[in-house]
């Protein structure tokens, strides 16, 4: 009931709060100015096109044989906002919600974690009034020497207001750090 509250109060704060701030740094798209829910300072999002996300990819250096991109469009927020919220929200849905989640082989493994963060981010998205699409996270899956695995990879905005990719480790709900293993060994991503 608690956390019901909560999305109320952040939706009806950001119905009174969300005001329009223009920028020539991200892309051509408005950048929008989200409410403040933590002590951090002011969030922004925009939207991000398909063909941005493809170009943006290759900038990075990521070449995917086997990339799928569901959407048209996708919601960029900025880097704190997204684990200000989402991932602390997903880790709380995980661990209270559904008792202690907890890593089986072939059942509960990695990509079963993965997909449930890009299903919760994409649940969660469906709250914010002002989002007319779902949060550009995606599943990545790669094979490096020893192991298969699957991470998350999202779109953010950086502090200068340009897109970003951070890695998220869903099995224990934080940020790691980009490898070119991630990239090198990428056999399929799913936005």
């Amino acid at each position: 009931m608690k956390s019901v509250y909560i999305l109320i109060i952040m939706y009806i704060t950001l119905l009174l709060t969300s005001s329009c701030v223009t920028t020539s740094s991200v892309s051509p798209h408005i950048i929008y100015s989200l409410p403040i829910i933590t002590n951090s300072p002011q969030y922004y999002f925009t939207e991000i096109t398909v063909r941005e996300l493809k170009v943006l990819l290759l900038e990075k250096g990521i070449f995917v044989r086997n990339i799928l991109l569901t959407d048209d469009i996708y919601i960029v927020v900025s880097e704190d906002w997204f684990i200000d919220n989402l991932l602390v929200g997903y880790k709380k849905w995980m661990y209270e919600s559904h008792n202690n989640y907890m890593f089986k082989y072939d059942k509960n493994d990695c990509d079963d974690f993965a997909r449930a963060f890009s299903f919760y981010c994409r649940t969660m998205g469906k709250y914010y009034p002002n989002f007319r699409c779902n949060f550009a996270v995606g599943d990545l899956f790669y094979k490096n020497i020893s192991i298969n695995h699957v991470i998350n990879s999202v779109v953010v905005l950086d502090k200068n207001n340009k897109y970003k990719i951070i890695q998220i480790e869903p099995q224990d709900c934080r940020v790691i750090p980009s490898k070119k293993e991630h990239w090198v060994g990428v056999y399929h991503l799913l936005f």
